[in-house]
């Protein structure tokens, strides 16, 4: 990747709202080329005989889908610790 295609520093750490001191702005920068140029060293791997990985799971690898007898509601409610109306009732976790 040339100069003018590598990520800066300095705005990725403004729009990621990473605060980065004096003189981290180098180092954050370094760590940015380092990166970069391990992918360009992945992408420049030729391997044509790999097989195509975009669709991992054929149709044949899953399982039929079969419907099985619901536990129903009032079984699910009847271990809560609190229920209201046929739901599940959770204290606020906000305030």
């Amino acid at each position: 990747m040339d100069q003018e295609q590598t990520p800066d520093a300095s705005r990725i750490a403004h729009f990621s709202r990473i605060a980065i001191g004096e003189g981290g702005e180098t180092e954050l920068q370094s760590r940015f080329d380092t990166l970069i140029h391990a992918f360009e060293v992945v992408q420049s791997v030729d391997v044509p005989s790999a097989k195509d990985l975009l669709k991992p799971h054929c149709k044949d690898d899953l399982r039929p889908d079969k419907s099985d007898d619901s536990l129903g509601s009032s079984k699910a409610l009847g271990n809560a610790p609190q229920s209201h109306e046929g739901h599940f009732r959770v204290p606020p976790v906000l305030s």
